[in-house]
């Protein structure tokens, strides 16, 4: 049974008290109609105007309490006064409300900042940004965008916020370089190259001051043509201005993919198109060697070709695209941000991650179709406690299987992590497949949340699904595994750009060293090295646990044959296996240089050798060179006969 929430705990705080702090809260921070949307954090302030009654009181956490039934119906009157504030009794609706707010100001905010609301996917608000308001800070406004042009979230049901966001001019429809870049997916797009001559007439030596027929360009004073040609080149395309200047103006600008660029040149030449004459018009030809000359000229200026030699070849130039190496791969484009999201959502309907542990085949529901109710605890200023309150109905306890069903339903998840495989990114966080405990940072923001990391003992310190891809690939070009220990992946052909500086040497030789570890608790894996040739160096294998103690020769002899109990028997009494396995396994372990510990038992087989005339197993096993085992028989079943003897002689 799961235990109340603090949270719940309404002692000594009156509705008087929760009422004049929502009139307050209405009148000085959300003024005008609409739900009241107030964050799961917020805390009465200790200053005027708010009444001295409620200074310091909790008001965002006792919210999901105020809304139960319980609790309004031990208040009659209370549904009424709060229905005039605008309250929302809904924890589901409240907390989608509060989520479109946050989002509404982001965007309102980033107008303000960049002119426009072309917001690329990627784009994540800046943490401890001055020009952001702090309740945006970390928030996936691209991602946001995309749903609701995708999916319709937010406004599907509610055209109140569809009008809201035409208002301040919400771009419905994006731009064709925006187009067909999916949330998630690390998709890289090729710059189409400059190809042919550039239309007659383009970037001419007099196009800046007269036309082809004679008559005057626009005064360099005509903000509209010049501003208007500026907005589409740049000055980066050497046509206005110093090319090198325009870098510095890097940064100033919106943000873009970093891809765009197709885009921008056919617009360009579109305008450059509308300038020429009309048809009725007479332009004088121009010259083939003219049009090269400017087409490389355009060229050179935007970075497709570099020099030109002696010989009229030219370089060919390169654009370095910033395409990051992500670490790890938990599915379906899902950051580990999102892993961290989908645990903490977990972990407020169960109390800890067993369940989660043992079903691996966990996949977080899809919603059949779109729905703008999604709950996002960590976007919708509601918090984890909301949506906990959200999954209960009134006050009332639910057992571990209620639990599970509500996890089983997608509306119960934010709406950006639906099809996420958890049960299996869990898996491969515990066992080392994904960087994450490698990482500290990462570490400890699953500590914070109570994470269950499983055995130290099973874990591999060698994030292994990156350094498999980086084994891959050296196997692909160079055909082998004979890696030598300081060889770094190069920067160039043909090695993968994203895999350049990774430092492969120094991770084969750390699998090799864990052979024994590999073997024993990581087989799946070496069914994987074994496809790309791996080779194995016995000599640089190290024990299990490194803190192990070399086997002795007596150890080494009973890890290859068994205890002598057991591998000198001459005729094994029938049935006795059969009784052995139904009562063992008698000493629990996972060294595999152990395995004859869990099912030896002197018990089960001192008949059988007294039988044969033994009465004395230590003496016996002392006499065959098993000098320790010998001493662990006495220990647990003291002093033999012969042992006896010898003391009492002595």
């Amino acid at each position: 049974l799961r235990a109340a929430s603090p949270d719940k705990d309404m002692e000594g705080i009156s509705f008087d008290q929760i009422y004049a702090a929502l009139i307050t809260y209405r009148q000085e921070m959300q003024q005008g109609i609409g739900s009241l949307n107030i964050p799961s954090n917020f805390v009465v302030p200790n200053c005027d105007p708010w009444p001295e009654s409620t200074r310091g009181l909790p008001l965002g956490k006792k919210l999901p309490t105020v809304r139960t039934k319980a609790y309004l119906k031990a208040n009659p009157g209370a549904t009424d006064k709060l229905k005039g504030l605008g309250f929302e009794f809904d924890g589901k609706v409240a907390a989608n409300d509060a989520r479109f707010t946050k989002v509404y100001e982001a965007l309102k905010r980033y107008k303000e900042i960049y002119g426009d609301l072309l917001v690329p996917q990627p784009f994540v608000v800046p943490e401890s940004s001055d020009d952001w308001p702090e309740e945006t800070w970390g928030l996936r406004l691209g991602a946001r965008v995309n749903a609701i042009r995708s999916q319709g979230t937010f406004v599907n049901t509610n055209p109140e916020r569809k009008a809201q966001l035409e208002e301040i001019g919400f771009v419905w429809s994006p731009p064709a370089s925006e187009r067909g870049r999916k949330r998630g997916r690390r998709k890289k797009e090729e710059n189409e190259a400059l190809m042919g001559p550039a239309p007659p007439g383009v970037l001419t030596e007099g196009s800046a001051t007269a036309g082809d027929d004679g008559t005057a360009a626009p005064p360099a004073g005509d903000a509209a043509a010049g501003s208007s040609f500026d907005e589409i080149f740049g000055p980066s395309f050497g046509l206005t201005g110093d090319p090198l200047a325009s870098q510095k103006e890097i940064g100033k600008t919106s943000p873009t993919w970093g891809f765009e660029s197709n885009g921008e040149l056919e617009a360009a030449l579109a305008a450059e198109e509308a300038k020429t004459p009309a048809e009725n018009e007479y332009a004088e030809p121009k010259l083939l060697s003219e049009t090269l000359s400017d087409a490389a000229d355009r060229a050179r200026a935007c970075g497709i070709i570099t020099n030109e030699s002696d010989s009229t070849r030219f370089d060919k130039g390169k654009r370095d695209k910033e395409i990051p190496w992500f670490n790890d791969d938990f599915g379906e484009g899902f950051v580990f941000e999102d892993v961290l999201e989908a645990l903490t959502v977990y972990k407020s309907v169960h109390s800890d991650f067993s369940a989660l542990i043992e079903n691996q085949e966990f996949v977080i529901p899809i919603a059949a179709f779109a729905n703008d109710e999604m709950m996002d605890p960590e976007e919708s200023g509601l918090g984890l406690s909301a949506v906990a309150a959200t999954l209960e109905e009134d006050d009332t306890v639910e057992n571990e299987n209620d639990s599970d069903n509500t996890l089983q339903q997608a509306e119960n998840w934010p709406e950006h992590l639906h099809g996420m495989a958890l049960g299996n990114n869990v898996r491969r966080i515990r066992d080392g497949s994904l960087e994450v405990k490698h990482l500290p940072e990462r570490k400890e923001q699953l500590d914070a949340i109570d994470f269950d990391w499983g055995d130290p003992m099973h874990f591999l310190d060698v994030p292994f699904e990156k350094a498999m891809c980086a084994m891959f690939a050296y196997y692909l070009v160079r055909g082998d595994m004979f890696v030598y220990e300081d060889f770094v992946m190069p920067d160039e052909d043909p090695w993968p750009k994203a895999l350049a500086g990774y430092e492969i040497g120094k991770t084969v030789r750390r699998l090799r060293e864990l052979q024994n570890f590999m073997e024993a608790y990581h087989p799946e894996k070496v069914t994987l090295l074994r496809a790309i040739d791996f080779v194995w160096f016995p000599t640089l294998a190290r024990p299990i646990d490194p803190n192990e103690a070399d086997l002795t020769p007596e150890m080494y002899l009973v890890s290859a044959n068994g205890h002598p109990d057991y591998s000198k028997m001459i005729d094994i009494p029938m049935g006795l296996p059969d009784k052995i396995i139904a009562d063992g396994p008698f000493f629990e372990t996972d060294n595999p240089k152990l395995w004859w510990r869990k099912w030896h038992s002197w018990d089960h087989v001192k008949d059988y050798w007294y039988e044969q005339g033994r009465r004395d197993n230590a003496y016996v096993l002392r006499g065959m060179g098993y000098p320790q085992l010998a001493e662990e028989h006495e220990a647990k079943y003291g002093p033999g006969l012969f042992s006896k003897i010898d003391a009492l002689m002595n």
